[in-house]
């Protein structure tokens, strides 16, 4: 039988979750696919910004373990879309201890975001300002999880 998980609980106990941490190492991060787009001359007035994120795990063999993320972001103004920017990473962990989904489901919610965000920011201040418009920096990452 399945085990019931009460809502804004996590399927797995810390203690699991520490175990299997504990064994993780990030072995590097590769961006593999980027679109932008951008429609000049719209970026004087104010953006609203929005971000999402998927996360899958694309590929398990052994110890080795490759996530994804996709992303997008978008910039609106005046409710019309004005610029987007999208891709894919891929990350390559060494796990000691089995790499299951509902680590994941708890590890991309509190640690997962902590580690790609350094690369987001990045990566949208360098494409805007080479778009020849003022660099867009996203805000520091203000971390809080489920409660």
């Amino acid at each position: 039988m399945a085990k019931q998980v009460k809502k804004n609980e996590y399927p797995i106990t810390p203690k699991e979750y520490q175990s299997i941490l504990q064994g993780l190492e990030f072995v590097n991060a590769s961006l593999v696919s980027l679109k932008y787009e951008s429609k000049p001359g719209n970026l004087e007035k104010p953006v609203k910004i929005g971000l999402s994120t998927k996360t899958e795990i694309k590929n398990k063999a052994n110890d080795k373990v490759v996530l994804s993320i996709n992303f997008k972001l978008t910039g609106k103004s005046e409710n019309r879309t004005v610029m987007a920017i999208s891709g894919e990473y891929f990350l390559d962990y060494i796990s000691k201890k089995e790499f299951t989904a509902e680590f994941l489901e708890v590890y991309n919610d509190i640690s997962l975001k902590v580690l790609i965000w350094p690369y987001l920011r990045e990566l949208f201040a360098n494409i805007t300002q080479r778009s020849n418009i003022a660099p867009f920096v996203l805000p520091l990452l203000k971390f809080m999880p489920k409660s």
